[in-house]
């Protein structure tokens, strides 16, 4: 037993080169496996574990840590060995070692060692890896035999910052004697068209300042407005006498809020509505609308 500590006190003091280096293991074979984890640049603490799979049975065991310097800071003196394994362990304090050492062979699987890192504020999007090496004879039973364990590389994939997109204000009037709601995003409109007799209804909606372009057009004959994102729309409503007003608005990817869009079969205007709200849309179908689908993503 004392060989085991002897060989403790002497590994603990040994910064090792890489002798075994880690990248996949069969299924059954001894394994130290670096967790992964996922994290942006700049968040505080991101705990990594090393775990022991199919133990044969271990006394002591001192690994050398590597990992990638320009994503990851690590957090001086937060390594830790897990005492479930009972001995004495130690993760050096900038995180490049671990030593550990019993006076019996432990036989137990599971976590054995935390990490804990800082993703780099300047980190760039990507996998930075944490590895684990060691020499013959790192790696011990209580006979004094070298013990192999493949080892498997894990780390903090680096996402990239989601900077939510720029948008707008889509504002809604409604004409109480034409009974259009009328969509822009121009400020102009929006405190002009009151004086004209339309009713200001508040934000229907906030339109990203990029993206897809959303058509509106205009019909003369009905004094009714269209809006679309299909060039294939505006090109069959123009020859029909429609004017395009130009783009009006923007559409968000489909992971933004869903635009949809009603069809009124009852007023001679054909006209269309433009709603995010389920209960408006409930209502307006339970009044014989008919729901187009989505028409456009909102921010």
């Amino acid at each position: 037993m004392r060989r085991g500590l002897a060989w403790f006190g002497a590994i603990i003091l040994l910064l090792l080169s890489p002798g075994y280096v880690g990248r996949a293991s069969a299924a059954g074979v001894p394994t130290l496996r670096v967790s992964s984890a996922s994290a942006a640049p700049g968040e505080d603490v991101v705990a990594l574990t090393i775990r022991l799979e199919n133990n044969p049975g271990i006394i002591g065991m001192t690994l050398s840590i590597d990992y990638d310097h320009s994503r990851l800071e690590f957090i001086a003196g937060s390594g830790t060995v897990s005492p479930a394994f009972g001995g004495t362990g130690l993760v050096s304090s900038n995180g490049s070692g671990l030593a550990w050492g019993n006076t019996a062979d432990v036989v137990l699987d599971g976590a054995f060692a935390t990490l804990q890192f800082k993703v780099l504020e300047t980190a760039a999007a990507g996998f930075a890896a944490v590895t684990l090496s060691y020499e013959d004879y790192n790696i011990i039973n209580g006979k004094n035999e070298n013990v192999h364990f493949d080892l498997v590389d894990g780390g903090i994939q680096v996402t990239q910052p989601v900077t939510p997109p720029e948008s707008t204000p889509m504002y809604r009037l409604y004409n109480p004697y034409t009974l259009e709601h009328l969509f822009t995003n121009g400020e102009w409109e929006k405190d002009n068209l009151p004086n004209a007799g339309w009713i200001y209804e508040g934000v229907a909606w906030s339109a990203p300042t990029t993206g897809s372009p959303i058509y509106r057009l205009y019909n003369p004959y009905s004094d009714g407005h269209f809006y679309t994102g299909s060039r294939e729309e505006v090109d069959s409503l123009l020859p029909l006498g429609w004017m395009m007003d130009g783009v009006v608005s923007y559409s968000a990817p489909s992971t933004g809020t869903p635009i949809y869009r009603l069809f009124n079969p009852y007023e001679f205007k054909n006209y269309h509505h433009y709603t995010i709200s389920s209960e408006e849309i409930e209502m307006l179908v339970g009044f014989g609308w008919i729901l187009e689908g989505i028409a456009w993503y909102a921010a």
